[in-house]
């Protein structure tokens, strides 16, 4: 049950993760124009892409090594690669960044903010280095801290920007100026581990031959869930933009939130499971993480469609609710399909290292996508974006289930599945019969009713084995960290 005790040690980040995710909704959609807000998607968006691009390979590699080089003895000269290579990319980024914006062909406000979206994901880059160090070593209490401090000082500093009135910048700003002050607190331990080590060309072609490609292909899967945003932005401007980002992303948060939680538990522990025991333990652990997924993910986008139009009358600003709540339940589906496909079905090529084949799925759709959206977003608007983001999503799904099982297949208990789909149709009656115009009421109501109504039906129907769980959890801080 390693599965099920590490989620649960990842439980305090990922509760602060909700918490600031949806506080910063609300904050910023009441403080920011939908204009501003929609200048903060294309930022948000390209300080990931520009974190993922340049800098995802070194904390992949963190995460899927770290075990190996620590049993060999070899985490000095390994941190003295990842973090020689880091600083030396930073320093090159950053300069070609300034250079490239400066050149292009934007008001200045909106340079700005992309120079800051390039710095928060530098800054990003570094910090998950040593996140993911610590996520791999099972050393919980380091990890908690780091994040935990490194989201709410995010939150805090970002309001503090905006309401200086610094408009579409400060969320961005705000999350470099957390992710700075953490970095700066983690780092000299991280380097004290180095200390002794060399960087060493070897180690970092070894890493960049199974990186490289991995990174190339976390950033075709965030093209696959942002690119809608470009065309929204381009066809339609920022105004328009905004509502559809601030419904899109309350879906996409909490469903990355429901999936990450469990990723977080399960990827580090199926990778220590092979690497220790082997494939058959690691299928072991993966069953148990789709079972996980399964009992959790589903009713949730279920919910969030459920009770979209009190979700986005209480989360978001009076000028961004009524385009919100007709974006979320689409928006939600869009997001189940992107955590099955991101956290759980390209696992295959990560595990088996194959991350190759990872990117040619997620190029094949990411071209739909675009397809898609030239077609569609034109026509019929934020409406045809998601519909665009739906089938490309598809396409992903369908490629990387067929082309992952020559890799590893992936467990999906599909009885299990079906046991989870029938709790959401009982959720969905019972939710149907809440008002659903009383805001905060409603979305309480809902959310309560629909809780308990699926959490009974997973009982009587034994979805995931939910009736076995309870014992583990009195077992749930028992067990041994690394290092760092």
């Amino acid at each position: 049950m390693a599965l099920k005790k590490n989620i649960w040690r990842t439980l305090p980040v990922n509760v602060s993760q909700a918490m600031t995710g949806f506080l910063s909704i609300i904050a910023f959609t009441h403080i920011l124009s939908p204009a501003e807000y929609g200048q903060f998607a294309i930022a948000q968006a390209v300080m990931m892409i520009s974190y993922v691009l340049v800098f995802k390979w070194l904390d992949a590699t963190c995460t899927r090594y770290h075990v190996r080089m620590d049993q060999k003895g070899e985490l000095g000269p390994h941190f003295a690669t990842v973090y020689g290579s880091y600083f030396v990319l930073a320093a090159v980024f950053l300069g070609l960044s300034f250079v490239i914006i400066r050149a292009l062909p934007f008001d200045p406000v909106f340079q700005l903010v992309l120079h800051v979206a390039a710095v928060a994901g530098t800054v990003r880059g570094g910090i998950m280095i040593g996140i993911e160090s610590h996520l791999a070593a099972a050393h919980y209490g380091r990890y908690t801290v780091i994040e935990g401090a490194n989201v709410w000082l995010g939150l805090v500093a970002g309001v503090s920007f905006a309401l200086l009135g610094l408009g579409g910048a400060a969320p961005i700003l705000g999350l470099a100026t957390g992710a700075l002050i953490m970095f700066g607190f983690d780092l000299p331990r991280m380097l004290g581990i180095a200390k002794g080590g060399r960087f060493q060309w070897d180690r970092f072609k070894r890493y960049a031959h199974y990186g490289v490609p991995l990174a190339w292909a976390m950033v075709l899967t965030l093209l696959l869930t942002s690119i809608d945003r470009f065309f929204l932005a381009a066809y339609f401007g920022d105004s328009t933009l905004g509502p559809y980002a601030a419904g899109y992303n309350l879906s996409q948060r909490l469903m990355e939130l429901v999936f990450l939680a469990v990723w977080l538990g399960g990827y580090p522990t199926a990778v220590r499971a092979l690497e220790q025991d082997g494939m058959e333990a690691a299928r072991t652990v993966l069953r148990d993480f789709a079972e996980v997924l399964i009992l959790v993910a589903t009713p949730a986008a279920a919910g969030l469609a459920l009770v979209a139009y009190p979700l986005a009358v209480a989360m978001t600003g009076a000028t961004f609710e009524v385009a919100a709540s007709q974006i979320i339940p689409f928006a939600a589906l869009a997001a189940w399909l992107a955590g099955w496909l991101n956290y759980y079905f390209n696992m295959a090529f990560a595990i088996s290292q194959n991350t190759r084949v990872l990117t040619l799925v997620n190029l094949a759709a990411v071209l739909s996508n675009v397809a898609l959206n030239a077609l569609l977003t034109p026509r019929y608007g934020p409406m045809g974006a998601l519909a665009s983001a739906v089938g490309a999503l598809l396409v992903g799904l369908g490629l990387s289930i067929w082309f992952g099982r020559k890799e590893l297949a992936m467990p999906l208990p599909l009885v299990d599945m079906a046991k989870s789909l029938a709790g959401c149709a009982v959720m969905a009656v019972g939710v149907s019969l809440v008002p659903m115009d009383l805001g905060w009421v409603s979305l309480m109501g809902g959310a309560l009713v629909g809780a308990g109504l699926y959490g009974a039906s997973a009982v009587v129907l034994n979805t995931a084995k939910i009736r076995t769980a309870g014992p583990h959890l009195v077992r749930l801080f028992k067990g041994k960290g690394g290092t760092p």
